[in-house]
Formats: C-alpha cells, structure tokens, sequence
C-alpha cells in the first residue's frame, strides 16, 4: 500500500507554520520529500514532525492561575508525548 503524501500548504496547516517554514525544514533535512515530475514536493504520512525538539510554551499572568499553566502543559504534552515537557520556571 502506498503511503499518504501531503503537499507544502497541507503540511504547513497541520503543523501551524507558514508555507516557508515547511520549505526551510525540507531544504536543511529535518524532513524528508519527494519531488514529483512536475517539480512539486510532497511529504510522506511518516514525516508529520520534524526531528529535533519540540517546544511547548504555557505562560499565565499570575501565581493564582497556576492550575491554568499545568492544563495548558498537559495539553502540549499530549500532543507531543515523546518530548517530555520541562519544568517551569520562575515566580509564583
């Protein structure tokens, strides 16, 4: 069976980043494509995350809402659950 490949736009779109950035992942190697004959590129199912670390960021205004930021950790982390996340930091 063949596997699903995604064009630049699709793959920008599940990742949240613009078209260029999918582009710069593709020309330095941190995914993989295929270039059809008419000189399109298209990403296979498997290169859905680009190698290397992910970062997940969750910031709340105040020590009070610190149930707020463990939820928006959590949420990241299941996105991504083989990056752990990392501990916060700072005040509160």
């Amino acid at each position: 069976m063949f596997e699903k490949l995604y064009t630049t736009g699709e793959l920008a779109k599940i990742f949240g980043v613009s078209y260029v950035a999918v582009k710069k992942w593709a020309y330095s190697g941190k995914i993989k494509y295929i270039k059809t004959p008419g000189s399109k590129y298209r990403y296979p199912e498997s290169e859905r995350a680009p190698k290397g670390k992910v970062a997940i960021y969750a910031r709340v205004s105040s020590a009070d809402q610190n149930l707020l930021c463990r939820y928006q950790m959590d949420a990241g982390a299941s996105v991504h659950p083989e990056d752990p996340p990392m501990k916060r930091g700072g005040k509160g």
